[in-house]
């Protein structure tokens, strides 16, 4: 995200106070702005911080939630034919093996 050009006395800084260059893509994500006369000020308050914990948090519940659809839906077929969902039912091993033999033989490419 930081597209901002650090400055020699910056990148000193930096280096002496530990800050990384992904530390400053955080605060300048997530830190409140306090706009001066001829420059801005990202400061990350720690409600800031919360705020973006919580967001963050959110985001892993929903990543979990995905995994764990992903592990129960493993194996299942969903037939399409002009828009709309002809039939869906969860495979056997040998129904997999077959659809994609038969799809590499007549040289269909087989996406992701």
């Amino acid at each position: 995200m930081n597209t901002l050009v650090h400055s020699h006395h910056a990148e000193q800084r930096m280096g002496q106070r530990g800050i990384r260059p992904s530390d400053l893509d955080l605060v300048l994500r997530h830190g409140s702005i306090i706009d001066g006369d001829t420059h801005a000020i990202y400061f990350l308050r720690s409600k800031d911080a919360q705020r973006a914990i919580e967001r963050l948090n959110n985001q892993i519940r929903y990543l979990k939630r995905d995994i764990q659809m992903l592990e129960r839906m493993r194996g299942v077929k969903v037939v399409v034919a002009d828009g709309t969902v002809v039939t869906c039912y969860r495979s056997n091993q040998r129904d997999q093996k077959r659809i994609f033999r038969r799809a590499r033989s007549n040289h269909k490419r087989v996406q992701r």
